[in-house]
């Protein structure tokens, strides 16, 4: 595993303090305002992916999902389609390929899953 630079030690415990304090604060909200943010938070996804992702290029508008059961409607991920598609199309169009750290699962199920992390990804997982 390589060290981290103090910098990017800084930013990963920033991140992690931060949220840190959003989980703190979840158990006083009441379900109304979670299930807000959790929908927000979906819609948001919805959209980077929609937008940057050539798999998910199909996805409905993010202003389609008004409520959390329509979350029912997007359709599921499979480990088989992640390994019938090309890592391009699999991998949000800001980021270049060979920029990218690549990981992979042990394969116990029969064939290994790639996975890309950007580096601050990386480092915080």
């Amino acid at each position: 595993m390589k060290e981290l630079k103090l910098n990017q030690l800084f930013k990963l415990s920033k991140q992690m303090i931060t949220d840190l304090y959003f989980i703190n604060k979840r158990p006083w909200q009441t379900r109304s305002q979670i299930e807000s943010y959790q929908l927000e938070q979906i819609r948001k996804i919805v959209g980077l992916s929609k937008n940057y992702v050539s798999h998910y290029k199909d996805l409905p508008h993010p202003e389609e999902i008004k409520t959390l059961s329509d979350v029912a409607q997007l359709p599921l991920l499979t480990k088989e389609m992640l390994l019938s598609h090309a890592a391009k199309e699999k991998i949000n169009k800001k980021y270049k390929l060979e920029d990218l750290i690549v990981s992979q699962s042990s394969g116990s199920t029969g064939q290994a899953l790639e996975v890309y992390y950007d580096e601050p990804s990386f480092n915080y997982f």
